[in-house]
């Protein structure tokens, strides 16, 4: 279940930094970060788009930590509940670990 909740997020989580950071990113099969305000010469840049890949990995590994523990905490439910509630743990999750980087690294100054 954990499964499905993270290739869901892989395949979502540059949606969500284009619309939480306003940044410019699409969909993978759109272009991705093409667009992304990274390329400007200019800032202000995208936090998620703008660090290491190593940090990349710990934000999204964070995300999918947060649905492992929704998932844990849900158990004993139907597993259509627990899969939802995994499912939804996505986009809050990406608001915390967002508004953390955002923050973080001055993106909103």
């Amino acid at each position: 279940m954990l499964t499905a909740c993270a290739v869901v997020t892989a395949v979502f989580f540059i949606n969500f930094c284009g619309w939480f950071f306003a940044c410019g990113c699409k969909s993978l099969w759109a272009g991705a970060a093409e667009h992304c305000n990274i390329h400007h010469p200019d800032g202000p840049h995208c936090p998620w788009c703008s660090v290491p890949a190593v940090m990349q990995a710990g934000i999204f590994g964070a995300i999918v930590a947060f649905q492992g523990l929704v998932l844990f905490v849900s158990r004993g439910r139907a597993w259509p509940v627990r899969l939802g509630l995994g499912m939804l743990a996505f986009p809050a999750g990406a608001l915390i670990a967002g508004s953390i980087t955002g923050l973080a690294l001055g993106y909103w100054n």
